[in-house]
């Protein structure tokens, strides 16, 4: 199995506020707190059912993490990434990210900053002049994770809040061609589950 198949992506659905430090990329005010895991309580509940089917997800192209608000869905992704040793790159998604240029820019900085070189290389071709995220974009990211030596996880907490047409269609176009097994985002990914029904979703 490539490494492309074993690239997952985690859509974590819960509202979290984001701020701190900034940094400048190609002159866009970039905000580098979005792209930290949630800090680890000392005493935490054990999971271990959960902890389960998030290992299962890394064998899928996507896991949704669904529940209703104040479930602690950030902190369990975060304990376990932590518990398993899972290299991973997250980003707090707000809705200035529906710009599917600034989307993308910080999916890939979580990609990089997760240790990957196929951010770094696709992050050249976003801030090439005339570069279109479907056409340019995407191809390049693509093509180095099958050339990566390590598989990726990346976490896109707050998904949600990510309304953009263009940028679902981007995240399922990742999905449906290059993922192997024709996973498709659904409409439903940013919404909120609401009411008692929880749980982890592979597709």
């Amino acid at each position: 199995m490539g490494a492309l198949a074993r690239a997952t992506f985690y859509l974590e659905l819960v509202n979290s506020g984001s701020g701190g430090w900034l940094m400048s990329v190609m002159n866009e005010i970039m905000i580098t707190t979005k792209l930290f895991k949630p800090s680890i309580r000392q005493h935490t509940v054990e999971r271990s059912r959960l902890y389960d089917a998030l290992r299962l997800g890394r064998t899928l192209p996507l896991t949704l993490v669904v529940a209703p608000a104040g479930w602690g869905k950030s902190t369990i992704v975060a304990e376990w990434l932590a518990r398993d040793g899972v290299t991973a790159g997250w980003v707090s998604l707000d809705r200035g990210d529906n710009d599917p240029v600034r989307f993308w820019r910080y999916l890939l900085l979580a990609a990089a900053n997760a240790g990957s070189p196929a951010g770094v290389v696709a992050l050249g071709r976003l801030d090439a002049a005339g570069s279109d995220v479907l056409r340019d974009v995407l191809p390049a990211f693509v093509n180095s994770l099958v050339s990566a030596d390590t598989p990726l996880v990346l976490v896109l907490d707050d998904y949600h809040l990510v309304t953009s047409t263009q940028v679902h269609a981007s995240v399922a176009m990742l999905l449906d061609r290059f993922c192997p097994g024709g996973s498709r985002l659904p409409c439903s990914a940013g919404a909120r589950r609401r009411g008692g029904s929880h749980g982890t979703h592979g597709s």
